[in-house]
């Protein structure tokens, strides 16, 4: 007995007749989905401007902005200072060519240990503008992306949208 329920209620269901259904207007639907995209592309390319715009104003507002001063001198200053206070002045005639020399030659040492500072405070302020650059090119490949996608996605619905109508006409 309970192996004919089943079949008792298909027969049941099958017997009834089908609803009647409104006919849907696939062509206004794919319409509203390009409209949609099209919208979404416009955002997503205002939005890509604007961070790229932004992205600029702040690399140059870096750029353009003073130093502030170092916050006190290093170690190495403090000490290049102490040597270049016991350096006496030269005198007219030099009684020695050796000691002159020699403080010359440290003369030289500290502006070459001067020049190796300045090299490097000014790598340091190269490599934070490579990366700014290279955040804002990442920026901007991931925007040109996003809208060769919607671009792609949208021209294929039109295209869809379009045969759908040839189809529709008598």
């Amino acid at each position: 007995m309970t192996d004919d329920v089943p079949l008792e209620v298909r027969r049941l269901l099958d017997a009834l007749p089908s609803p009647e259904l409104p006919p849907v207007d696939v062509a206004a639907i794919l319409g509203a989905e390009v409209h949609r995209q099209r919208s979404s592309a416009r955002f997503w390319k205002w939005a890509a401007g604007a961070s790229a715009g932004l992205a600029a104003a702040v690399v140059l507002a870096a750029g353009l902005r003073p130093q502030p001063p170092a916050p006190g001198p290093s170690a190495e200053m403090i000490a290049l200072r102490d040597r270049l206070a016991k350096l006496e002045a030269v005198p007219a005639a030099p009684p020695d060519t050796a000691k002159l020399e020699a403080k010359l030659n440290d003369i030289n040492d500290l502006l070459l240990t001067l020049a190796a500072d300045v090299n490097q405070r000014d790598e340091k302020q190269r490599q934070a503008i490579r990366t700014v650059a290279k955040q804002v090119n990442d920026l901007r490949a991931l925007s040109d992306n996003r809208w060769t996608e919607t671009k792609s996605t949208s021209d294929a619905l039109y295209i869809l949208h379009q045969s759908s109508r040839k189809e529709t006409k008598p």
